[in-house]
């Protein structure tokens, strides 16, 4: 696949010059090269490597945008000065620096339904031409992400699930682009997403047993590699077709591994822990809440703080405690509460409760294995995605076109499927 580049005059300000001067600026592969246009004639002035490290930001003063390259170790940004709009394609571009090719495209593919649809745009069910594998494939519209500036989201997903593998974590096989969208191959997990299972017919007890010990499985291992998920809710946990759950959707994920906290207000409101709510630095615990907002759904088919006035719902998150059912017993309820600790600081996690009655009579070993089995199995459906919204799987199944953007440099990705992972440094 031909290597793709972006070029463009932007104003630059570096480390020892204190006024604004033009400067031509591409990015190509991984390197960022900036050259002086003075006199007329262009020469270069300085190469600046991009990797998974560096650190790329974006800022808005009145009608102009800010955008800021540090590389670790340095003292200083290289801060570069443009159209808003073009600071954030230039952010995009850099973000996507590190990345390898591939040479996937959707002509590889047969379209078998529309499975899902978010704000960016869509899920697909995919079969590949040559070997009959089904995926799912995530289109986004750069339009969208520019427009809202929500640049980040996207390669940061692509990122956290390139380098990580977990038996109930859905697996990356591979990334790509066109002029307007990007593409994201997924692992298909057949059986549908926890919410309708919630919400017709229910969930058994020993399934929500099985369900929050696999979940938090995969929170421990994705807290223990930095990442903070941010996103736990029923319609991002999907089921494989043995039933087990697979976390999905990491937009919203981040690694906080250099920093421990991290403040930006994000979520799904039912969800959000009360530090979020109070606007104070977070960390792994808000992912532990969520997990005890689920538990309780699970098992009562509502969450605990549900209120129709917003503001209400983050006063009840804040302060109060939640209502039980009264026949609900002592040891469910204590395991939930433990997880809906006010104090972060004194909130459970999965090393907390992993002896806690609620799991009585069940090994983690064989949790991680699958060796327990859920009594919800998928039925085999050859391809059909029968536990899917209607509402989606009756579009039209076909890859819509989008308005023309560009290309980003590295974007792509290809994890070989059926032989060991190998992820990117």
């Amino acid at each position: 696949m031909e290597e793709l580049s972006f070029s463009g005059e932007l104003k630059y300000k570096g480390w020892h010059i204190v006024i604004w001067h033009k400067v031509y600026c591409e990015v190509r592969g991984a390197i960022f090269s900036i050259y002086d246009l003075k006199g007329g004639k262009k020469k270069i002035e300085k190469e600046i490597p991009i990797t998974i490290h560096t650190e790329i930001s974006t800022s808005c003063k009145g009608q102009k945008g800010r955008l800021k390259v540090k590389n670790p170790g340095e003292v200083r940004c290289h801060t570069f000065s443009g159209d808003m709009n073009l600071i954030r394609e230039w952010a995009m571009y850099l973000r996507a620096g590190t990345f390898q090719t591939t040479g996937v495209t959707m002509e590889d593919f047969e379209i078998q339904s529309v499975i899902g649809r978010g704000f960016y745009g869509k899920v697909m069910l995919c079969k590949n031409k040559k070997n009959g594998g089904l995926y799912a494939i995530k289109t986004i519209r750069k339009t969208l992400l520019i427009q809202n500036d929500d640049t980040v989201s996207i390669f940061r997903e692509r990122n956290i699930l390139s380098q990580i593998r977990h038996p109930f974590i859905v697996s990356l096989f591979f990334a790509y682009q066109t002029k307007s969208k990007f593409y994201i191959g997924l692992e298909y997990a057949s059986g549908g997403d926890l919410f309708k299972r919630i919400r017709n017919p229910g969930i058994p007890f020993n399934d929500v047993r099985l369900y929050v010990a696999e979940i938090a499985l995969a929170l421990q291992h994705l807290h223990n590699n930095g990442i903070i998920y941010r996103d736990l809710k029923p319609e991002n946990v999907m089921l494989d077709e043995s039933g087990h759950i697979k976390l999905t959707d990491f937009g919203l994920a981040k690694n906080i591994s250099e920093t421990g906290t991290t403040k930006t207000m994000c979520g799904t409101s039912d969800y959000i822990a009360p530090e979020i709510v109070q606007n104070v630095s977070y960390s792994f615990p808000i992912d532990w809440w969520a997990l005890g907002v689920l538990t309780y759904e699970m098992c009562f088919k509502k969450t605990p703080f549900k209120d129709a006035n917003r503001a209400n719902q983050y006063k009840r998150i804040v302060n109060e405690t939640p209502n039980f059912p009264d026949d609900t017993d002592s040891i469910t309820k204590d395991f939930i509460l433990k997880l809906l600790e006010k104090n972060p600081q004194k909130r459970a996690s999965l090393s907390t409760l992993i002896d806690h009655k609620f799991f009585k009579g069940m090994n983690f070993a064989d949790i991680k294995e699958k060796k327990i089995s859920p009594s919800f199995i998928p039925k085999q459906s050859n391809g059909k995605p029968i536990y899917f919204d209607k509402i989606f799987t009756n579009e039209e199944p076909q890859d819509s076109i989008a308005t023309p953007q560009t290309n980003f440099s590295g974007f792509e990705y290809n994890c070989q499927v059926g032989k060991s992972f190998i992820f990117p440094v």
